[in-house]
């Protein structure tokens, strides 16, 4: 641009500006940006010698120029299309201590939601394509997966554009992939409003070996990223990714057993209670520190206690139970609240045993079970040992499917962190040791 003609005559407050338009590229990618760098290549300014000086900035734009003879004087100024919006959030199913929003257990349910938001006056080039790979840890649920499109910025669903369609089912069933199949260019006309597009579908915490709580300071998080892929104007390959991320938690069941006998004996006849005691610690490696453990409130927990050959339940009067009766203190029937079912002679050789019952075991909580039994017949000399096992599986009810993690599952009885399962015994000694067997009374269920 030539000024001739142009000059302050000295005068620093004098400006000249100079304005012309810039019109953005149609086919304009998003996020895409022009820079418009302005110089001067030279200026004449006069002397006390009476002849004209003709400068030269450095970093002009000119080649002609001779070399430069003073600073640079040049000012960029930038514009750029709409940035491409890519994000990712999730829900879970279950809200419950120990399991909170941004956590997730074995089995559990989540929905994740992707948002893609194409600004206005911008064109994505194909191939454009959107994956969000699941991997092993979690399985899409046929089914869930939903689109939608506002494209005026209102806020409300548009119809969808007939290039954009999400993958077939059955497809991304088969293939654990949330897909969006965009076929040639996406054009987002300049003036229309940006274009948000919605994806929502769910998926299943599945029972395999990376999904752990990993004990201390670890925590096993499953990071979800969606990739979308698209080009340019050139053919320059331009990318966006998100993610969402849920921390996996597990219970830690714990089970305690004691008597009331002091000292530690007990002879034929004679009534002993014993106490059940489960606990859910919520810190599981023990080192002061229940934060980073992620232990979860364990459910359908169940203990079944085996009695000794010659024990058996008894109620406030001392008399045997009936198969189906509730143990003391607590009694009645089945089904039994606070106490447990006597089963019946149902154990190894026929020992007696006693299912209890508990709905579910927040972290850190506590269930004491207490139950009355008689020792009605023993071998003299013996030790009379009593053994409990508890077992407690990931979901509650009705969230429980397949899915569930138990202490069946290979995860959930091998892994060292893995609180679905525990044993107790504790042991007393016949008073009497010169006492021989006797049954009283004859006949017990």
């Amino acid at each position: 641009i030539d000024l001739a003609g142009v000059a302050n005559e000295g005068d620093p407050a004098v400006t000249t500006t100079l304005t012309y338009d810039f019109i953005v590229p149609a086919d304009a990618s998003p996020n895409t940006e022009w820079v418009n760098t302005a110089a001067v290549s030279s200026f004449v300014s006069p002397t006390n010698t009476g002849t004209d000086f003709t400068s030269y900035p450095a970093n002009d734009f000119d080649p002609g120029n001779p070399a430069a003879n003073t600073d640079e004087a040049r000012d960029p100024s930038d514009v750029q299309t709409g940035d491409l919006v890519l994000a990712k959030a999730r829900t879970t199913e279950i809200n419950e201590p120990g399991n909170g929003a941004a956590r997730a257990t074995i089995g559990e349910e989540i929905t994740y939601t992707i948002e893609l938001s194409v600004p206005q006056g911008s064109t994505l080039f194909a191939p454009v394509a959107l994956t969000d790979t699941l991997g092993p840890r979690v399985d899409y649920l046929p089914g869930s997966a939903t689109l939608s499109v506002d494209t005026d910025d209102d806020g409300n669903p548009d119809v969808i554009p007939g290039n954009v369609a999400l993958q077939n089912d059955a497809t991304m069933d088969a293939s654990n992939v949330i897909e969006l199949v965009v076929t040639g260019n996406y054009v987002n006309a300049s003036g229309s409003g940006d274009d948000t597009f919605t994806i929502t579908y769910d998926a299943q915490v599945n029972d395999v070996p990376a999904n752990l709580r990993n004990g201390s300071g670890g925590g096993s998080a499953y990071v979800n990223d969606v990739d979308l892929g698209y080009r340019n104007a050139s053919g320059g390959d331009l990318s966006a990714s998100a993610s969402a991320s849920a921390r996996i938690v597990e219970p830690n069941l714990v089970l305690a057993k004691a008597h009331d006998q002091v000292p530690a004996q007990i002879s034929p006849q004679e009534t002993v209670r014993y106490r059940l005691t489960l606990t859910n610690p919520a810190d599981a490696d023990g080192n002061g520190n229940s934060g980073n453990d992620y232990v979860s409130t364990a459910h359908d927990v169940q203990v079944i206690d085996t009695l000794p050959i010659g024990m058996f339940p008894v109620d406030g009067s001392g008399s045997a139970l009936s198969v189906g009766d509730c143990t003391n203190p607590g009694g009645g029937l089945a089904p039994c609240v606070g106490s447990g079912e006597y089963l019946g002679t149902t154990g190894p050789a026929g020992a007696a045993q006693i299912r209890f019952d508990v709905t579910s075991i927040a972290p850190d909580a506590s269930v004491d079970l207490r139950y009355d039994v008689k020792l009605v017949e023993a071998i003299a000399g013996t030790s009379i040992v009593n053994a409990a096992a508890a077992t407690a599986t990931s979901l509650p009810d009705p969230e429980d499917n397949e899915g569930e993690r138990t202490s069946t599952s290979i995860d959930g009885s091998s892994d060292p962190y893995a609180g679905y399962a525990d044993a107790a015994g504790t042991s007393l000694e016949l008073d009497d040791p010169t006492s021989t067997k006797s049954v009283d009374p004859s006949n017990a269920t």
